[in-house]
């Protein structure tokens, strides 16, 4: 989803030609997300005997979800190959599978990315692993993710070669916020000349880095 549309006109004048002008039109959509509004959960402080860590405050939409305990757990939800059902669950819904890693660290792994500047609250069932009274809550905490943005750099213009300097290719970058799909980047940003569009050739690393070409 996108959220606004911002113009971007961009000039460069060959200084070995000063007659010719390239004037190129940038569409650059921006990255919108629905906000979702959580209730703010306090933590159980009663809680605090049995976990020492967890994920909390601002984090990627590629993380994972972690809870440290105190005590270690039996060998045997380490050594398990399949993940512990209904051990943990969100709101918003996520998919996914929570192991134990080490005899203490719990890690959920998400199925899919997780969506953009939304705060997930998380519910653990401890009892799931440890010896709780029957009427133990579920350990309650929130985190957010990062708020998804992004920053159109133009790195300049080159020539195809050193024999043809009519014809010129623009070179720049968008930086995102966080890690998203190559395909999502491609659809925020088209350029036009003279009233036609031109095509965009694009070099994207893993991670928040995609280079184009027009």
């Amino acid at each position: 989803m996108f959220e606004s549309i911002k113009y971007i006109r961009t000039k460069i004048i060959d200084m070995k030609n000063s007659i010719q002008l390239l004037s190129i039109f940038f569409l650059l959509l921006l990255f919108g997300c629905s906000q979702e509004v959580q209730k703010r959960v306090t933590i159980n402080p009663e809680f605090a005997q049995h976990i020492s860590a967890y994920t909390s405050g601002i984090v990627s939409r590629e993380s994972t979800i972690n809870i440290m305990l105190t005590e270690d757990v039996s060998e045997e939800f380490v050594e398990a190959e399949e993940p512990i059902e209904d051990l943990i669950r969100f709101v918003p819904e996520v998919e996914g599978e929570a192991k134990f890693v080490s005899t203490r660290m719990i890690e959920f792994t998400p199925s899919e990315l997780l969506q953009s500047g939304i705060e997930y609250t998380a519910y653990l069932d401890l009892s799931k692993v440890k010896d709780l009274p029957s009427n133990a809550e579920e350990f309650a905490f929130q985190f957010k993710t990062i708020e998804q943005d992004l920053n159109l750099f133009i790195d300049g213009l080159s020539t195809y070669s050193a024999d043809n300097l009519k014809d010129q290719q623009l070179s720049g970058r968008i930086i995102t916020a966080d890690i998203t799909d190559s395909a999502d980047v491609q659809k925020t940003l088209s350029a036009f000349q003279d009233g036609k569009e031109l095509s965009i050739n694009w070099n994207h690393d893993y991670g928040n880095e995609h280079r184009f070409m027009v």
